[in-house]
């Protein structure tokens, strides 16, 4: 949160506009880090959001949101298919994986909350390879 404060201010000194898409968001507990996040925002040129929890969680946090746009993540924009539509064969189901050890606000049981995600993560996988899926695993974190 800091050095997202830290860019945002710089692009308003320097006149530079600073833009922040695809927002995720949820509530802050850190009042520090609520106050980072909301003057991040505010001194953001143009704000959009992944979804309108997010623009709410930043609504809530004081953050004038009326002219900013929802625009979802791309796997949450595609129709969902009929019910019923023939599968032919199963394609592939592609798992994006990170190194996720929760927020800020959980620092303290970050290893429990990372032992968490892997292990549903793994059943989640697993159980999709048992059912004759083929499964993709998606990364970006470097660990």
């Amino acid at each position: 949160p800091y050095a997202l404060f830290l860019l945002c201010a710089s692009g308003r000194l320097l006149g530079t506009r600073v833009a922040l898409a695809g927002v995720g968001a949820a509530p802050i507990g850190s009042r520090a880090t609520r106050t980072l996040v909301r003057w991040s925002a505010r001194l953001a040129a143009y704000r959009s959001y992944r979804d309108d929890l997010s623009r709410d969680a930043m609504r809530a946090m004081g953050v004038d949101t009326a002219g900013d746009e929802v625009y979802p993540d791309l796997a949450f924009a595609l129709p969902t298919p009929p019910a019923g539509a023939p599968s032919g064969l199963p394609g592939p189901v592609c798992v994006g994986v990170m190194a996720f050890h929760g927020g800020d606000d959980d620092r303290a049981r970050a290893e429990e909350i990372h032992r968490r995600y892997l292990d549903g993560t793994t059943r989640f996988v697993r159980a999709l390879v048992e059912d004759g899926r083929p499964v993709r695993l998606l990364t970006g974190d470097a660990v």
